[in-house]
């Protein structure tokens, strides 16, 4: 099973979605997080990235959790945010 947890609530979106991995009998997670997420940027989309990675981590189940990065190309003043 997959599910899309880039929708605007996405931490209860995917808290929801994943509370039933259990009894769907899902042997590994792999999560699609973002890098930084773990730094507290007061940015909402990170926010709710590191919300749900230790959701995963509190299930107990193997997983994976995938952190791409922003390109070196991103705007100056974006990248001083992070």
């Amino acid at each position: 099973a997959a599910t899309d947890a880039c929708a605007p609530s996405s931490a209860s979106t995917s808290r929801a979605a994943w509370s039933n991995v259990r009894s769907l009998r899902v042997g590994h997670l792999v999560y699609s997080s973002v890098g930084g997420a773990e730094r507290h940027t007061g940015i909402e989309h990170f926010e709710s990235k590191a919300a749900i990675e230790s959701y995963i981590r509190a299930l107990g189940l193997p997983a994976t959790i995938l952190r791409p990065v922003l390109p070196r190309t991103t705007s100056t003043a974006r990248r001083e945010a992070f």
